[in-house]
């Protein structure tokens, strides 16, 4: 009959569960279902929960995408979007890693970075896929967010402006 908390695992902030104790130990046991990433003792004995998002993204980064022979600046880009991600999610496993974390952390980035981080982030979890490392892909699951684009058609004195002075530079 008393009254009940909940400490979050990562930010160790408390947070308020009420006084009824079945409904606390129910709550809790969810909210350690998503947030907990501890491997089970068949994992580690089976080898199958070790391997985290932060150890695939490093093999990610020295074994997938040297292959792809990719511009230095791409490069650059991608590696700060990897270490966004490896940031955030990173302790996660990569067989266990649920859509919740993934889609809060994409919904946490602006809307033109969720779009590039999302595709990045999901060729990784693709190569995870098809390296045996986990079942399915939960980036796919997450909506791709719309970007309006700024393009418009030029009209014809438009392109006849820029053609006469194309010309006029010898071009």
């Amino acid at each position: 009959t008393g009254f009940y908390k909940y400490k979050h695992p990562d930010t160790g902030k408390m947070h308020s569960l009420g006084r009824d104790q079945k409904q606390a130990i129910v709550d809790v046991k969810e909210l350690n279902s998503l947030l907990v990433t501890n491997t089970s003792t068949i994992d580690r004995i089976m080898g199958t929960g070790g391997l985290t998002l932060k150890k695939f993204i490093a093999v990610y980064w020295k074994e997938i995408l040297p292959e792809r022979n990719l511009a230095a600046s791409t490069l650059k880009i991608y590696r700060v979007r990897l270490n966004v991600i490896t940031r955030e999610l990173g302790k996660y496993s990569v067989e266990h890693l649920a859509l919740k974390p993934v889609s809060d952390f994409l919904e946490s980035l602006p809307r033109v970075e969720r779009v590039y981080t999302r595709s990045l982030f999901q060729d990784v979890m693709r190569h995870a896929v098809a390296r045996g490392l986990c079942f399915d892909n939960v980036v796919e699951k997450t909506i791709k967010p719309k970007i309006k684009r700024l393009r418009k058609r030029l009209t014809i004195e438009q392109y006849k402006a820029i053609h006469d002075q194309a010309g006029s530079m010898g071009l």
